[in-house]
C-alpha cells in the first residue's frame, strides 16, 4: 500500500513539474516594450537575401555585350561548373593589360549587397614578389559616366579548381552606374573561368505563415489568427499584424511563444473581404526582416452565400448550404454528349482541359453557350 501511495505521489510531483515547465515554456517570450508606431519606424530590410541580378552565360544576347568584343573574353560551352556555358578570360602576354566588364542594374545607395560568383584560375603566372591574385572587382561611375572608385578584393594564389568568391558592396551616394570588372593584375598571365554570378541584397529574409484560419476563410465577429514564424528567425522577432475589413484598419503586435507561434485576436469582423498582413520585426536590430500578406473571406459561421460555395471552419466544402463531397474527373475534351456518362459513373465535378474554348471539331459558339448551361445543370444535380 505504501509503495502504491509513493508511486502516486511520485507521478503527481512529476506531473506538477511538467505542468510548471509547460507554463514557463509557453510564456518564455514576454511582450517587448515596443509600440506599433515604433515598429512602423524600423528600417525596412524585408528584401534582404533577395536576388537582384544574375548572369546566365547560356543567354545568346549576352554575347552582344562589349566585353565579348575583346579576343581575351569568350563564352565556352561546357566550361561551367555543371557542364553549362561559362565565360573564360585568357591573357598570354604579361605586357598586355586587358579588362572587361558586365554592367549591373542601378543600386540603392541605402542598401548593402553581396556579390557572389564561382571562378577557376588555371596556370597563373605572377610577377616577382606578387603573392595574391586579383581576378574581379566592382567599379562605379557618377551621373556623368566618369569613373569614381571601386572595390578591389585580393585573393591568395588560387589552385586550379573552382572556388566561391564573395564581395560585400555598399554603394556610395554618388553611384549611378556600376559594373563587375574582370581582369588579371598587370604582369600576370593565365586563364580564369567565371560562372554563377549573382548579386543579392545583403542579409536574411524571414517569413510568417498563416496557419489558422484554414483555407483563407474567416468568420464574422471575433476571430483568432495564428502565425507560424520562421524557426530560424532571431529570438527577438515579433510581428506587426495589420487587418483591413469593413472599412477599418486595425494594427496589433504579435508575440510568438517558444515554438515560434503567435496568436492575434480581432473583434468586430464583418462579412466580406479581409486583407491581412504581417511584418516581422527584429527588436534588437530595429529592422523589418520579412513581410507576408494574405487575402481572406469573412463569412457567418455555417452560412453559405447564395449561388456560391464556402469552406467551413472544419475544412468541409458547402455548396448551396449543404456539405458537398467532391468526386472529380479531369477530362481533355468533355463533349456535351459525355455528360450523362460522366454523371452515371458517379462524378459530380469535371475539370476540363480545353473544352471551355470553341473548337471547330467540338463546339461552335452557340453550342458552347448551351454546353456551359448544361454544365451548370450538371453541377446542380
Amino acid at each position: 500500500m505504501k509503495k502504491h501511495i509513493c508511486s502516486i505521489l511520485y507521478h503527481a510531483v512529476i506531473a506538477s513539474i511538467a505542468f510548471v515547465s509547460t507554463v514557463w515554456f509557453c510564456q518564455a517570450h514576454a511582450a517587448p516594450d515596443v509600440t506599433v508606431e515604433e515598429l512602423k519606424g524600423y528600417v525596412d530590410n524585408s528584401e534582404a537575401g533577395t536576388l537582384v541580378f544574375s548572369v546566365s552565360f547560356e543567354e545568346k544576347e549576352l554575347a552582344q555585350q562589349a566585353i565579348f568584343k575583346k579576343n581575351e573574353f569568350k563564352l565556352v560551352a561546357g566550361a561551367g561548373r555543371n557542364g553549362t556555358t561559362a565565360m573564360q578570360f585568357t591573357t598570354p602576354d604579361p605586357q598586355k593589360y586587358v579588362i572587361g566588364g558586365i554592367p549591373l542594374p542601378e543600386l540603392d545607395t541605402n542598401s548593402t549587397y553581396i556579390l557572389k560568383m564561382h571562378a577557376k584560375a588555371e596556370d597563373l603566372t605572377h610577377p616577382a614578389g606578387v603573392t595574391e591574385d586579383g581576378i574581379f572587382c566592382w567599379e562605379y561611375a557618377n551621373e556623368n559616366g566618369a569613373f569614381v572608385y571601386g572595390k578591389y578584393p585580393v585573393f591568395k594564389k588560387s589552385p586550379n579548381e573552382w572556388k566561391e568568391y564573395e564581395l560585400l558592396i555598399q554603394p556610395h551616394p554618388r553611384v549611378k552606374k556600376s559594373q563587375i570588372t574582370f581582369y588579371l593584375k598587370k604582369g600576370m598571365t593565365g586563364k580564369v573561368t567565371y560562372d554563377d554570378i549573382s548579386l543579392f541584397k545583403y542579409g536574411k529574409n524571414y517569413a510568417a505563415v498563416l496557419s489558422y484560419p484554414k483555407n483563407l476563410t474567416s468568420r464574422i465577429g471575433r476571430e483568432s489568427f495564428v502565425f507560424q514564424f520562421d524557426v530560424l528567425s532571431p529570438k527577438s522577432t515579433i510581428g506587426l499584424v495589420t487587418l483591413k475589413n469593413g472599412g477599418r484598419t486595425i494594427e496589433k503586435i504579435a508575440v510568438p511563444d517558444a515554438a515560434k507561434r503567435a496568436t492575434v485576436d480581432f473583434e468586430g469582423i464583418v462579412e466580406g473581404s479581409i486583407e491581412l498582413s504581417i511584418r516581422l520585426a527584429d527588436t534588437s536590430q530595429k529592422e523589418i526582416i520579412g513581410k507576408n500578406s494574405y487575402n481572406l473571406k469573412a463569412l457567418e459561421r455555417g452560412k453559405a452565400p447564395s449561388n456560391a460555395a464556402m469552406i467551413d471552419e472544419n475544412g468541409i466544402l458547402h455548396v448551396d448550404g449543404k456539405p458537398f463531397f467532391v468526386n472529380g474527373l479531369f477530362v481533355n475534351h468533355a463533349h456535351k454528349n459525355a455528360l450523362a456518362d460522366i454523371e452515371a459513373a458517379g462524378f459530380n465535378v469535371i475539370v476540363p482541359y480545353a473544352s471551355m474554348k470553341p473548337h471547330s471539331y467540338l463546339l461552335d459558339k452557340e453550342e458552347l453557350s448551351n454546353f456551359t448551361d448544361e454544365i451548370k445543370l450538371f453541377m446542380e444535380k
